[in-house]
C-alpha cells in the first residue's frame, strides 16, 4: 500500500516541475516492511526450532556486531583530494591534504555463522538491511530514471534481502540477479527465502567471468574483510565488474567504523579510476568536510517496522526501529555534474538534483524558523537556517517537511540580495496586486458583457420601430378636414355627446 501510494503521489505531481522537484529531493521512505513472500517463508522455518535457535543466539549475534561496529571513535581521516572548489590560486598556501595521525587499525574477531547463528542474524537484522537497501535503491531509481538494470550482483547477500529490495524496486527489469555468499548457512536460509524468486542464482564466490553487471550492491560487507588492502580488491574487483553505465552501491553500518570504510572506499574509487562518477550521497567530488573535520561521521536513518508476533515477537514497544547507516553510489560513466554542465544548462528535475546539497545531519524544527546542516556542492559543511520570513521562494514550506538526508533544491538566501525582513511585505504586495489585477479584468468583462447586452437591445429596439413605421406606411390615409386637419369621421358622428361638444 505504502508503495502504491508513492507512486500516485509521483503521478500526481508529475504534472507540476516544482512538485517532481520536491518529490525527489525527499529521498527518505516511509518505515519499510518486508515482501509477504518472506514473511511466508519465515514462518516455516520458524516452526520447528527457530525460536528456541533465534532465543539462545540473540545475544551472540547482537553482542557481537556491536562490538564488530562500536570499537572505534570519530577522528580525521586522511585525504588527497582537493578541499576547495576547483584549482587553487597560484599564490595560494592552503593545503590539498589534510594530515593526520595514523592509527592501527583494530581487527574484531570473524563472527561463526551456523544455522542457529544464521537464522538468528536473519530474524534480528534482515527488516533493517532490506529497509536500508530499499530506501538507496528507491533514490537511485527516481534520480536516474533512464536506469533500468537488466542484470543485478547482490555481493554478500547474505539471507537474500538485498535480491528481494532489487525487485520491489525494478520488478519487471530485474531479470538476472547473480547472489554471492561464502557461508553455507547464510546461503541456505538465503535459498529458502528467495523461492518465490525465480531469477535468483546462488554462488559461493565470485568467480572470474566474462559476465558483466549493470546493478553490484555490497551491504556490510566490508566490515568481514580483514584489512584495507582486501577492501581495496574487492572493490577494484566489483568496478572490473561492472558495465557501462552501471552503478555500484556500497552500504556500511552508520558508525564512526562503517564511515571509515565508505570513506576509503570514496578515496579510492575518485583517485583510481577517471570514469568513475558519484551519484550519491556526496553533492561534490572534493574531500569530505565531516571525515575532514573528525568531530564527527556521516550517517543516516531508515525505518524499518518490526516482525509480526506470529513469526518471532521481538521485547520491544515500539513498532518502527530506526537503523543508522552510511552509503555510496558511483555511476560507470558521467553524470550531469561530471559533465562540466551547470543547472541552468539541464532541464529536467532529474538531472537537477546532481547539482543540489544535501541535509547530513537531523533537521531542527524550531518556532518559525528550521535549522539544519547541509553538504554543499563546493564542498563545504555549513549550517543553514530557513525562517519564515524566508517565503516560499526561500524554501520554508518545504524546509519543515524536509528530513535527514534528503537533498535541498533551494539557494543560499543572502541578505544583499533579498532582505529577509521585508519579503513577506514584498510577498504581501504581489498578492495585492495579483489581487487587483483580477478585479479589473472582471470588471473589464463584466463591462463588455454589459456592452454587449446594450447594443443588442438596441438593435431590438430599431428593428421594431423600422417594422411599425413599415406597417403605418402600408395603410391608406383617411380623409380630413381641410380647415383643422381633423379626421372627417369626427364630425360625422351621430352621437349625442359629439354634437354638443362639435356645437
Amino acid at each position: 500500500e505504502e508503495e502504491e501510494e508513492e507512486e500516485a503521489l509521483a503521478a500526481e505531481q508529475e504534472n507540476s516541475v516544482a512538485g517532481r522537484e520536491a518529490f525527489i529531493a525527499q529521498c527518505n521512505l516511509n518505515p519499510q516492511t518486508l515482501p509477504p513472500q518472506v514473511l511466508g517463508r519465515l514462518r516455516e522455518v520458524m516452526q520447528d526450532r527457530g525460536r528456541q535457535f533465534v532465543k539462545a543466539n540473540a545475544s551472540y549475534v547482537l553482542d557481537g556486531l556491536r562490538l564488530r561496529n562500536s570499537n572505534e571513535k570519530p577522528r580525521a581521516l586522511p585525504t588527497s583530494l582537493p578541499t576547495v572548489e576547483g584549482p587553487l590560486p597560484a599564490d595560494s598556501t592552503a593545503p590539498t591534504t589534510t594530515k593526520t595521525r595514523t592509527q592501527k587499525e583494530e581487527v574484531a574477531p570473524p563472527m561463526n555463522y551456523d544455522i542457529p547463528q544464521a537464522l538468528a542474524y536473519t530474524v534480528l537484522k534482515a527488516p533493517q538491511s532490506f529497509a536500508v537497501t530499499s530506501r538507496v535503491l528507491k533514490e537511485l531509481k527516481y534520480r536516474l530514471p533512464e536506469f533500468k538494470p537488466k542484470s543485478a550482483l547482490d555481493f554478500g547477500a547474505g539471507p537474500g534481502l538485498g535480491a528481494w529490495a532489487i525487485h520491489n524496486v525494478w520488478p519487471e527489469h530485474s531479470a538476472d540477479i547473480l547472489a554471492v555468499e561464502a557461508n553455507e548457512a547464510m546461503t541456505s536460509i538465503g535459498k529458502k527465502l528467495t523461492e518465490d524468486l525465480s531469477s535468483v542464482r546462488w554462488q559461493y564466490g565470485l568467480h572470474a567471468s566474462t559476465k558483466k553487471f549493470d546493478l553490484i550492491v555490497a551491504a556490510y560487507v566490508f566490515d568481514e574483510l580483514k584489512d584495507k588492502t582486501a577492501r581495496n580488491f574487492i572493490a577494484e574487483t566489483l568496478w572490473r565488474t561492472l558495465s557501462d553505465n552501471g552503478l555500484l552501491v556500497l552500504i556500511e553500518p552508520g558508525t564512526p567504523k562503517g564511515f571509515r570504510y565508505v570513506h576509503e572506499f570514496r578515496e579510492f574509487m575518485l583517485s583510481s579510476f577517471d570514469i568513475a562518477s558519484l551519484v550519491a550521497p556526496c553533492p561534490h567530488s572534493f574531500a569530505c568536510p565531516v571525515a575532514v573535520k573528525g568531530k564527527g561521521w556521516c550517517n543516516f536513518a531508515q525505518g524499518s517496522t518490526v516482525l509480526p508476533p506470529d513469526v518471532y515477537e521481538v521485547k520491544t514497544h515500539r513498532h518502527v526501529v530506526e537503523e543508522r547507516f552510511s552509503y555510496m553510489v558511483f555511476k560507470k560513466g558521467s553524470t550531469p555534474r561530471t559533465e562540466g554542465k551547470t543547472i541552468e544548462q539541464v532541464d529536467t528535475p532529474d538531472q537537477k538534483s546532481f547539482f543540489w546539497d544535501r541535509i547530513v545531519r537531523p533537521t531542527k524544527t524550531r518556532v518559525k524558523h528550521v535549522l539544519f546542516n547541509l553538504c554543499t556542492t563546493e564542498g563545504k559543511e555549513e549550517q543553514r537556517v530557513v525562517s519564515k520570513s524566508h517565503g516560499a521562494s526561500g524554501g520554508y514550506k518545504y524546509a519543515k517537511e524536509a528530513e535527514w538526508g534528503d537533498l535541498w533544491n533551494y539557494p543560499l538566501w543572502r541578505a544583499n540580495d533579498k532582505n529577509p525582513k521585508t519579503q513577506r511585505r514584498r510577498d504581501h504586495e504581489e498578492r495585492v496586486r495579483r489581487k487587483q489585477e483580477r478585479k479589473e479584468m472582471e470588471k473589464e468583462h463584466i463591462k463588455s458583457q454589459k456592452t454587449i447586452v446594450q447594443n443588442l437591445r438596441a438593435k431590438q429596439i430599431s428593428r421594431f420601430e423600422q417594422e411599425r413605421k413599415r406597417q403605418m406606411s402600408q395603410q391608406p390615409a383617411e380623409p380630413a378636414d381641410p380647415v383643422t386637419g381633423r379626421p372627417l369621421e369626427e364630425f360625422n358622428d351621430d352621437s349625442e355627446d359629439d354634437e354638443n361638444r362639435h356645437f
